[in-house]
């Protein structure tokens, strides 16, 4: 999906993100039979929409076309990344050697990404002798 993002010039992306929206909750719907929330836990529900996904949403669609693709892909990594964190922080739960792990690996990878590409960078600024 990041990648057809980019290759778009004339369509919006907000346009593009909202039809995967809808595509999803048509997917969704059924499931809302089997096990809905009850009158309590829309308004929740509703917040929880507009704060952890509409906004972050609209800032993702907007950042797409001024970051590479590997970049816009590496930034959504980080919300499950850095769940094991929120839930050591907020609820006192340790996270699993795997949580650890795989975090670990996330970071070690952006880390080296970001080494490489500053070195590349570097490379092509300067003037060669």
């Amino acid at each position: 999906m990041i990648l057809l993002f980019q290759q778009q010039k004339g369509n919006s992306l907000v346009e593009i993100t909202l039809l995967g929206n809808v595509i999803t909750a048509i997917v969704g719907i059924p499931f809302y039979f089997i096990s809905s929330p009850g009158m309590e836990s829309v308004l929740p529900l509703f917040i929880l929409g507009v704060f952890q996904l509409g906004i972050p949403y609209l800032l993702y669609v907007l950042a797409i076309p001024n970051v590479t693709a590997i970049d816009a892909v590496l930034i959504p990594v980080l919300e499950p990344l850095l769940n094991p964190l929120w839930v050591f922080i907020f609820a006192k739960e340790s996270p699993t050697l795997f949580s650890l792990l795989g975090g670990g690996l996330v970071l070690l990878s952006v880390t080296v990404r970001g080494i490489i590409m500053s070195k590349k960078l570097t490379q092509i600024d300067s003037p060669s002798l």
